[in-house]
């Protein structure tokens, strides 16, 4: 009987997005993918989503649902989708031309492959762009020891992949595909968790199935003022909340004792920058309380402890001790 599925569909979540909606429609298509299945998941938006996605029909599948926020928005599209290869791309971003197919063309031609990823560009026209690759592991990730089955085709070692996963994302959600069985089997989002859950699924799946890294860009990341990214405090929050996740489940996905010892640096790390944060701003309150669960979920940190301490002294002496740390150090 023949598959009259999609090859591929895409979802994309939107919330309060509209004015994005008709460039990323146009993006995909007009990015050469025939028969593309376009799945618009209109998360509770209260703006004129629903007028604008009708205005861009035929073709698209819209879904609303009340608010879930992104990983809930996501799974949504998941399941309301037919394709053979799943894909992703938020309404403010966009895909370029030829390269979705070529990674459907990658997944047909290497049945080792559970997902394959691509670069992508950053930025916007006012201040450039630079490489997605670039800014999360430069050097670090394109030194990851793989196989190249073909031209521009790396085959990634699954540990020292997830140890770089562990710093930094190096994969940008809406430039990678993934077969659905994967995604159905073990790739769905995290609905507890705000945002971050793209890391979170990419630290499960390095377990499950082999990742494949193409080296073209395939999509544009657009930063702008309203993008969840812009907010530095949010996104450090939600990077805590997606390691500590990942932490539960990391002894069932057969992590190994030393793997096990760098997550939890990782969480270390990462709940103290969260606490930094609120102490480097002079919210010293807020700092304390972080520290204090920086020293709880994290590993001992004697400078996360001794930061702690000065929280609890009551202003302004905590102000005083950073003047002369300041003085000290330079």
């Amino acid at each position: 009987m023949a598959d009259d599925r999609p090859r591929i569909s895409v979802v994309v979540p939107s919330y309060n997005r509209a004015s994005f909606l008709p460039g990323c429609v146009r993006s995909l298509r007009e990015c050469g993918v025939a028969g593309l299945e376009i799945v618009i998941v209109d998360d509770g938006s209260t703006d004129d989503t629903r007028a604008v996605v009708e205005s861009l029909q035929p073709g698209l599948t819209y879904v609303y649902q009340e608010n879930k926020r992104l990983p809930g928005a996501r799974n949504t599209g998941i399941r309301a989708s037919r394709g053979r290869y799943i894909a992703y791309l938020d309404s403010d971003d966009y895909w370029l031309p030829g390269v979705p197919e070529r990674m459907a063309d990658l997944l047909d031609r290497h049945p080792e492959l559970g997902l394959v990823f691509a670069d992508a560009r950053m930025g916007n026209p006012e201040q450039g762009y630079e490489s997605w690759y670039k800014a999360a592991g430069g050097g670090e990730f394109s030194s990851l020891p793989a196989t190249e089955p073909e031209p521009g085709l790396r085959l990634l070692e699954p540990l020292p992949l997830y140890r770089l996963m562990l710093k930094q994302n190096p994969i940008f959600t809406g430039a990678m595909m993934l077969r659905r069985e994967v995604v159905l089997d073990a790739g769905m989002f995290d609905e507890t968790l705000v945002t971050g859950e793209d890391w979170e699924v990419w630290l499960r799946l390095v377990h499950r199935v082999r990742f494949g890294a193409w080296y073209e860009p395939m999509a544009i990341y657009t930063k702008h003022d309203e993008a969840m990214t812009a907010n530095r405090e949010f996104m450090q929050k939600a990077w805590c909340e997606a390691l500590l996740r990942h932490a539960r489940q990391a002894p069932g996905l057969g992590v190994g004792p030393a793997d096990l010892r760098l997550l939890r640096a990782a969480i270390r790390r990462q709940l103290f920058g969260y606490a930094y944060t609120a102490y480097d701003r002079g919210d010293y309150r807020t700092a304390r309380e972080r520290f204090g669960r920086a020293l709880r979920d994290g590993q001992f940190s004697p400078t996360a402890a001794v930061l702690w301490a000065v929280c609890a002294l009551p202003n302004p002496l905590p102000r005083l001790v950073r003047r002369v740390k300041q003085v000290v150090t330079g």
